[in-house]
Formats: structure tokens, sequence, C-alpha cells
């Protein structure tokens, strides 16, 4: 006599499917109760900063520098404002040359050219007084 092999009912496979779903949840939770706890403990929001297409961050830039107070513009949840300062660079003969005015402008005009034209500079840069 031939044994038959018993495949599994139809209902078994969905039954494994919605366990498989639900322990998937599960571990989801979990994960999101520990970012929010990690987050309560450090202070910091439990939610990442929206990503933000390039015209938008353009937008935001150009409201933050035409603001007189720039904590007065509101930036998206998750984004802070920091004030980005860039030194000056002067770029000059120095004084002790004392080679006079009409041929400092000359020089200087030239060196303006020159990097204008092909990237070079002759002169150093002098910290701005």
């Amino acid at each position: 006599r031939k044994q038959k092999s018993r495949s599994p009912p139809p209902h078994a496979a969905r039954t494994e499917q919605r366990e498989k779903r639900s322990q998937i949840d599960r571990d989801a939770r979990l994960a999101d109760a520990a970012k929010r706890g990690a987050a309560a403990k450090t202070g910091k929001a439990a939610h990442a900063a929206p990503n933000l297409s390039a015209e938008q961050v353009a937008r935001i830039e150009a409201r933050l520098n035409a603001a007189a107070d720039p904590e007065s513009v509101r930036v998206p949840q998750g984004y802070a404002v920091r004030a980005q300062m860039t030194p000056a660079e002067l770029r000059a003969l120095p004084p002790e040359l004392q080679l006079g005015e009409a041929l400092s402008v000359a020089l200087e005009t030239l060196d303006a050219i020159a990097n204008d034209a092909v990237g070079v500079r002759l002169l150093m840069p002098m910290p701005a007084t």
C-alpha cells in the first residue's frame, strides 16, 4: 500500500505569513520605542529631519539672508539656523613696501585680471583690518 504525502492545508500558509508579518510589526514597534527612549534620555527629537530639495533649501537660505533677524525665519522641524561667517580675504601689497598708491592699484588690478583670466594669483592674502 502506498502512503500519500499529506500537504498542509491551504490556510496554513496564510497563517504562517500572518505570523511573520506580526513578528515584523512587533520588531518595528520595539525599535521605535527604543529610539523614543534613547531620544528622551539625550533630549533629542526621535524623528529625523525631513529631506529638502535643493530648491527648498535655496528658498529658505534666501529668506534667512534677507531677514534682519534670522531667528524670525521659520525652518522645518529638525533643522536649526546656524550663523556662518566667512573671513574677508584681502589681496593687496603690504604697506611696508611704500610703492605709492598708483603702483599699488596697478599691481592689485593686474592680480585681479590674472585671477579672472587663468586663475593665478600674484599677491598673497593678507588679513583684513
